[in-house]
């Protein structure tokens, strides 16, 4: 399995990776916003986790491009929003622009790696149309 993580603060996309490998994702980091288009257009991965609030391109307009991707391909990329926004509204809006999963960052490790393995579990798990 292929994950690809998106942020622009390398110390948490290490967290991430280190999450992804304990259960058997190949990760690919990425944290500036030239590599991240081409990416997503040029290779296919099982699940993305992208950041919200970066430079230059956002988390939504990054789901939207997956999402456009996967209309042309007739594929479903799981995305999953991982952000320090952490309200209803943020939700609903990152659900509604095409994310399977909506995870809040958290400043515990402990809670934030069980939070992120749940995650990962309901979206992987749940059954999606193209």
């Amino acid at each position: 399995m292929r994950a690809l993580t998106i942020d622009d603060d390398l110390d948490f996309l290490k967290i991430l990776e280190v999450h992804l490998k304990k259960i058997g994702y190949v990760t690919t980091a990425i944290h500036t916003s030239s590599h991240i288009l081409k990416a997503i257009s040029e290779d296919k991965f099982d699940l993305v986790l992208v950041d919200w609030m970066m430079p230059e391109v956002d988390g939504i307009t990054i789901i939207k491009a997956i999402r456009s991707r996967d209309r042309y391909l007739g594929h479903r990329t799981r995305v999953i929003m991982v952000t320090a926004i952490n309200n209803a509204l943020a939700r609903s809006y990152a659900q509604q622009s095409g994310a399977d999963g909506f995870l809040p960052k958290s400043e515990n490790p402990e809670t934030f790696g069980l939070q992120l393995m749940n995650t990962i579990r309901t979206v992987m798990n749940t059954p999606v149309s193209a």
